[in-house]
């Protein structure tokens, strides 16, 4: 009994199916993400980096790249995030996204501050981009400029006391001469006048400018959270240093509001990893030390949220261990003052703090040694604490002498001010004089128009009869455009036809030109073969001079059949990918045999063009190489034909180069050879359409043919193809 094979073919060809599609199915282990934990330590840092690396080495849209790129920016640290902000500004660009492209901008601003060059050249890219109703691109540019001032007062090192004095008193002077009517203006002058205020000291008229400020700010249209972020972060610790602690928890308030909208907008986006843990740390740890103006369960909420920071962000955990800022802060606000003691004193052995931080600790060591009746402590932080506020109180002397020339300076404006006012005033009430004055001459000039216009009433009335007559006439002719349209329409009709009939004639002439061509080459070779031998070398000769002049013939035929298709844009391009080597092999041969005896034909491309694939119509190629050569083979008598191919890759391009040492090309007729049916040399076969063709074709390629102007000793053309096409 005969067993059927077909069960087990069904049953093999389901394993089979089966495998094939549990393989494409499975998932691979390596495009596994690894977890985004809120904060990640350095460890999951390296990790996340090295997968994103991974996911934008798959080559992504450009979309997709912008994403990840941010991704590795918020993952930080300072060394990747910076050369981060060049990368994603790019990128921002090729996808038109404008505001990633300004944020980018603020960023890098920011992180180098102290170089003027690249804030200047940050600055210049804003102001390019900014077109009008642009808020967005004015904030940034306000945003860069408030750098600049940071930066001029961060360098006060170097810059004298006095050269600041002297940049704000012209400040001032220019707010209240002429104060600036655009918000973004206003804010900018407020803000340096503030500045710079609070680098020379603190007085009566920096709290009036500092309020001036807010206002100003207020009116802002802000789209992003930067400017508020950098003012309200100056304020809370310049308040902080000056010991005033309402106006830094107020400061230190208005910036957690604005983190919160930051974050909530860096939510919405899909930036996952952006974290200001480490700035809600230090804004928190700065409210502790301005505990005096809070309440117990708000200093208790304050230390609790440091905590729950420290509890998921390494990098706080191990700040806190270090510098334990925030404890001291907290058990002084709790008046746990026996367990301070130490933290305090191992912290002050510390020199290189700043003056405002050491005050701020010796303060409160003083108030721990008297709570706890630590009388040596106490004396050593007295005696220390003293030379401080000597210190301070010299540094204060300086400052009030600088304060007292800035408020004569602005006692100075004002009274110059007043008398602009007052000036104004009498100018602006001899124009009212004036304009009464203008006001009755205009109403005589009115008058006397209202006259002129009644005449000239009349005078249109009997012109409107003339105008109705001008009209009919109009309307005659008009009549008669249209009837002349019309014919003009049925002319260009029939000559639409005319031409039609005429390409219809060419290829069908062109199609019976070629079948007795055909018939005359095979007879021809068909009677040498037919003679005897001894009489064949004699016919041969003949043969061979007809195929050549039927080749001849048939090539003008195609050439005359391309000139018809390129007229009617009816050549057809197919792309497909190709060797570079493949695709000239069939020009070679062909090549060979159109060089005359005595001239060599060399085909020469380079290492890196063997290796090549291009995506572009093969056919056409071949077709405007072998224009360029048969054009080169005319008129070449002898020496060389070279067909050279190279990559260029910074270009995107493929280049052929076809050279002979022929008669060449009389300068100023390098664009004439081109042209349809022009030759320059009529003692040479053809019609004159070659390189026309070659030219036309290599355009629809998305290349180009042109004439080296700067080659001697014959003729060189350039043939340019784009390593892909549509790019």
């Amino acid at each position: 009994m005969k067993i059927s094979n077909r069960p087990l073919l069904a049953l093999l060809f389901v394993l089979i199916f089966g495998g094939v599609i549990y393989g494409a199915l499975r998932p691979y282990p390596a495009e596994v993400m690894p977890a985004r934990p809120s904060s990640p330590t350095t460890a999951e840092r390296v990790r996340l980096h090295k997968y994103i690396r991974s996911q934008l080495a798959k080559g992504p849209s450009a979309k997709d790249s912008l994403r990840m790129c941010y991704d590795l920016f918020d993952l930080g640290p300072v060394d990747v995030s910076g050369p981060m902000i060049d990368t994603i500004y790019d990128l921002a660009v090729r996808t038109g996204n404008r505001d990633a492209q300004l944020d980018m901008l603020r960023q890098k601003a920011n992180l180098y501050m102290d170089s003027a060059a690249v804030v200047d050249r940050c600055l210049d890219i804003v102001e390019n981009m900014m077109g009008p109703n642009d808020n967005l691109a004015r904030e940034t540019a306000t945003y860069i400029k408030m750098q600049k001032v940071l930066q001029r007062v961060g360098n006060s090192v170097q810059i004298s006391d006095n050269t600041l004095e002297t940049s704000l008193n012209g400040l001032i002077a220019r707010y209240i001469s002429n104060p600036p009517t655009d918000p973004y203006e206003r804010f900018e002058v407020i803000f340096a006048i503030c500045t710079y205020m609070g680098n020379l000291g603190e007085g009566k008229e920096m709290e009036h400018y500092a309020q001036l400020m807010r206002e100003a700010l207020e009116e802002l249209p802000l789209a992003t959270g930067a400017i508020r972020h950098a003012v309200f972060t100056r304020s809370a610790v310049g308040f902080t240093n000056f010991g005033l602690y309402r106006q830094a928890l107020d400061s230190d308030r208005r910036l957690l509001t604005n983190l919160d909208s930051i974050e909530a907008r860096y939510d919405k986006s899909g930036r996952i990893f952006h974290s200001y843990d480490a700035t809600r740390y230090g804004i928190y740890r700065r409210m502790l030390a301005n505990a005096a103006g809070l309440r117990r369960p708000e200093i208790d909420r304050l230390w609790s949220a440091i905590q729950e920071i420290a509890s998921r962000n390494v990098d706080v955990a191990h700040d806190m261990e270090v510098d334990k800022r925030a404890q001291i802060y907290y058990l002084i606000a709790v008046e746990e003052y026996d367990k301070v003691v130490p933290m305090i004193m191992s912290r002050i052995r510390n020199k290189s703090r700043s003056l405002p931080y050491r005050e701020i600790l010796y303060n409160a060591l003083i108030t721990a040694a008297e709570h706890t009746g630590n009388e040596a402590v106490l004396l050593d932080a007295y005696r220390v604490y003293t030379e401080m506020l000597r210190e301070r109180l010299n540094n204060r002397q300086a400052e009030s002498i600088r304060e007292l020339s800035v408020a004569y300076s602005v006692n100075d404006l004002k009274e110059e001010n007043a008398m602009i006012q007052k000036e104004l005033a009498e100018r602006q009430r001899a124009r009212t004089m004036t304009v009464a004055i203008s006001s009755v001459l205009v109403v005589l000039m009115l008058i006397t128009l209202l006259i002129v216009m009644w005449r000239q009433k009349r005078r249109a009335t009997e012109q409107a009869a003339t105008i109705e007559n001008i009209n009919a006439s109009l309307v005659a002719e008009r009549d008669k455009l249209r009837e002349m349209k019309g014919e003009l329409i049925s002319a260009r009709d029939e000559a639409k036809r005319s031409d039609k009939i005429k390409t219809d004639f060419v290829n069908n002439m062109s199609h019976e030109i070629r079948t007795p061509l055909t018939a005359i080459n095979e007879c021809s070779r068909l009677i040498v073969d037919c003679i005897p031998e001894d009489k064949r070398v004699f016919l041969d000769k003949f043969g061979r001079v007809i195929e050549q002049n039927v080749k001849l013939i048939d090539r003008l035929v195609t050439d005359v059949l391309d000139v018809a298709s390129l007229d009617n844009n009816a050549l057809s391009i197919e792309p497909m990918a190709c060797a570079v080597v493949d695709m000239c092999a069939p020009v070679l041969t062909t090549a060979s045999e159109l060089v005359r005896p005595g001239v060599e034909f060399k085909f020469e491309p380079s290492e890196e063009a063997e290796h090549t694939v291009v995506v572009t119509d093969r056919e056409r190629v071949c077709q405007v190489l072998m224009n360029l050569l048969d054009n080169a083979a005319k008129f070449t008598e002898r020496g060389l034909v070279t067909l050279e191919v190279d990559v260029r890759p910074e270009k995107g391009v493929l280049e052929f180069v076809v050279s002979d040492t022929g008669i060449g090309i009389r300068k100023g007729n390098e664009e004439k050879i081109f042209e349809r049916f022009r030759q320059l040399d009529t003692s040479v076969s053809g019609c004159g359409l070659g390189l026309y063709i070659a030219r036309v074709v290599a355009r629809l390629l998305g290349g180009d043919v042109v004439v080296d102007t700067d080659f001697r000793g014959g003729a060189r053309f350039v043939f340019t193809l784009p390593l892909e096409m549509g790019k």
